[in-house]
């Protein structure tokens, strides 16, 4: 009753993964209280796991994981080349290739997108079975009229997260 206070001020100022700790190993915590020590039970007490701003945090059975949320350049970059494949994939799809057929594919892309299937392109590449996989030394103009000219010709054109790539299919065996 009278001590509320003063021991709520001792669980704030105490170490809480301390604590975590106390309560699962001992099924109690001790405190000094108004000069005196306490003894809290899980009945009495609750001990929440908040994670700090951009991280995600769960426990269960004495363990705690911790995941840090931000996502690096790195990380999108990655993230990227991997939603290019799929985009890759659906135009082997688009042109019923067999699944062993390889193909070369020269493609133009912009900022971060170009700079995701320059650093993967290796990652890329594998995934969609080219032997070649090189970007394009043509005008970006130039892609942007032979896709808007149709795909009978190999040209295609995708949406990847926001950013357009453009592309030659050309297969190189079945």
């Amino acid at each position: 009753g009278k001590d509320m206070q003063a021991c709520k001020a001792a669980l704030t100022a105490a170490d809480g993964g301390a604590l975590y700790d106390a309560l699962n190993r001992d099924g109690e915590i001790k405190l000094e209280v108004a000069g005196k020590e306490v003894a809290l039970t899980s009945a009495e007490v609750e001990i929440r796991l908040s994670a700090k701003e951009g991280f995600a945090a769960a426990s269960d059975h004495g363990r705690v994981m911790v995941l840090d949320m931000h996502i690096t350049d790195a990380l999108k970059k990655k993230g990227l080349a991997r939603e290019a494949v799929s985009k890759f994939q659906a135009v082997r799809k688009q042109l019923d290739l067999p699944h062993e057929a390889r193909i070369s594919v020269v493609w133009s892309a912009e900022g971060a997108l170009h700079e995701a299937l320059t650093e993967h392109a290796a990652y890329v590449a594998g995934e969609i079975l080219a032997t070649d996989f090189q970007p394009s030394e043509e005008e970006r103009d130039w892609w942007v009229l032979k896709t808007e000219l149709g795909s009978s010709d190999g040209y295609f054109s995708a949406d990847v997260d926001g950013n357009a790539v453009f592309f030659k299919v050309e297969v190189v065996s079945i």
